[in-house]
């Protein structure tokens, strides 16, 4: 009877510390795949910043060429405005 008890409480422990291994494998895998996922998120967090970066610099470069583009205008508009006048005034004599 002392046997058969014994033998009921190893087979207990035995179960019990099967479940144990099993989760310690599960922690370790769920542990892998977390810090793989993390990997993946810096990367993607990488390339984020670096495309932020080209756009600012993209945005610059834009911007830079806006008001080049305008400073001309006003250039042009300042030259053609005196012979506007010019012109008026020549044709009213």
């Amino acid at each position: 009877m002392l046997k058969l008890d014994l033998k009921r409480v190893r087979d207990a422990l035995y179960k019990s510390s099967e479940g144990v291994v099993s989760l310690e494998k599960e922690k370790m895998q769920m542990e892998t795949a977390m810090k793989e996922r993390r990997e993946e998120i810096r990367i993607h967090v990488e390339m984020l910043r670096q495309q932020m970066k080209a756009a600012d610099v993209e945005k610059h470069t834009i911007n830079t060429d806006l008001h080049e583009r305008l400073s001309r205008i006003e250039k042009l508009k300042k030259r053609s405005a005196p012979r506007a006048l010019y012109h008026a005034s020549y044709l009213a004599i």
